[in-house]
């Protein structure tokens, strides 16, 4: 699995759970904002682990939580070029090791960090906590499927990175928006203009949902960006 160079990276033992290849601790820059991450040290490692080995023996499964995405730096980044009331409740779909969730709590949000796979909650978890958050205080863990999403709370704000390269993942998160946003809520996803991308605009404007494609700058972008960084603001017509 291809992953972005580690910055000052060092070895260490420390993480939420035993991992395949170990771990290391990185200092990640994204524009202003500066975060120290824990994440596997050999994402490719863990492709080799037994309990991976036996999972894809039964559908397809491959962490990709375990690695930094090159656009969640861009995305981290879009966080100082926007207003936020503090304390407004967002989710992180598919959050991954949880950088784009620490930049929206650098920003005074309460993120609750999500993923279909428990490893990616717990280490979103891991990193808030030694970035120095409170538990409960200013963020939460929650396991979420997205043809399933629990009800019982609805988010301000819904970010999520580098979800939509599987034109199957697109109605169930879609589905899940619809559960789990506020009416007058917005839904911010970053992109590196993989092709599947205008699939998934075409069904969402084709459902209801109102988008708007902006650079990194937050300014309007009229043309799709195949193979370039874009965002998506997405909210209810």
């Amino acid at each position: 699995m291809n992953d972005i160079p580690p910055r000052e990276s060092v070895d260490v033992e420390a993480g939420p759970f035993p991992v395949a290849g170990g771990w290391s601790r990185d200092s990640i820059e994204a524009g202003s904002l500066k975060f120290s991450i824990t994440r596997p040290a050999e994402p490719d490692a863990l492709l080799d682990d037994p309990q991976v080995i036996a999972e894809n023996e039964q559908e397809v499964y491959i962490p990709y939580w375990g690695l930094l995405w090159p656009a969640a730096i861009k995305m981290a980044q879009i966080f100082t070029r926007q207003a936020w009331e503090p304390g407004v409740p967002c989710l992180e779909l598919g959050c991954g090791i949880g950088l784009v969730g620490l930049a929206a709590l650098r920003q005074g949000l309460h993120v609750t960090f999500s993923d279909y796979r428990q490893e990616a909650v717990d280490l979103a978890c891991w990193n808030a906590r030694t970035n120095g958050y409170l538990p409960e205080q200013e963020y939460h863990g929650l396991q979420i499927d997205w043809n399933t999403p629990p009800a019982e709370k609805k988010y301000r704000h819904i970010f999520g990175c580098e979800l939509v390269y599987e034109t199957d993942f697109h109605e169930p998160i879609l589905k899940a928006l619809e559960v789990l946003l506020e009416p007058a809520g917005e839904c911010w996803f970053a992109d590196s203009g993989r092709m599947h991308s205008e699939k998934f605009l075409e069904l969402a404007e084709s459902t209801g949902w109102k988008i708007e494609r902006l650079n990194q700058e937050l300014q309007p972008l009229l043309n799709p960006q195949i193979g370039r960084f874009q965002v998506f603001r997405i909210a209810r017509s």
